[in-house]
């Protein structure tokens, strides 16, 4: 079995996965939104990590869903390559009581150019002041999709990051 934090993924095969057109990626790696910069290599022999999937992967359907591409890349970059107590980076939260279990829905959220990932959006509430509008991903959704169409079981992919943290 491949290891997901191991794994390189080619440009087409990245777009085929997170549902990008290939050239609206290069053109985010051209104005350099995407958090990770350049992948490796050059145009079409360019791959990308597990994590580098997963950033564009958020952002795509952040910007989809209206966000501004540079706000939607920040947030596709946070919850891909930065972690707290609660959550790996790139994982959704865990339950560390639990092995290889999800421990409840993982939310990013932005609001204007405020991002934040959260367990609940029920978190959400205590964080605003008078919001109109707000666009909330289900990461923990989104993180199983991509596994599964790396051909990865995404709590297999938990165990990996767990085992190697340890």
């Amino acid at each position: 079995m491949e290891q997901a934090f191991e794994m390189r993924v080619p440009t087409r095969r990245v777009c085929d996965v997170t549902g990008i057109p290939n050239g609206m990626l290069g053109k985010w790696l051209h104005r350099g939104d995407l958090v990770t910069g350049q992948a490796e290599g050059k145009g079409k022999e360019r791959s990308w990590t597990f994590h580098q999937t997963l950033e564009i992967a958020t952002a795509f359907r952040l910007a989809k869903a209206g966000v501004s591409v540079p706000i939607a890349c920040q947030a596709g970059g946070k919850i891909a390559h930065t972690g707290n107590d609660r959550r790996l980076p790139g994982l959704p939260i865990l339950d560390h009581s639990k092995p290889r279990t999800i421990a409840a829905p993982t939310y990013v959220v932005v609001d204007g150019d405020r991002i934040r990932i959260m367990g609940a959006l029920s978190e959400f509430d205590g964080h605003v002041d008078n919001v109109s509008a707000f666009a909330a991903l289900p990461y923990h959704r989104l993180f199983n999709l991509t596994c599964q169409r790396l051909d990865l079981d995404p709590l297999d992919v938990i165990e990996q990051f767990v085992g190697k943290r340890a």
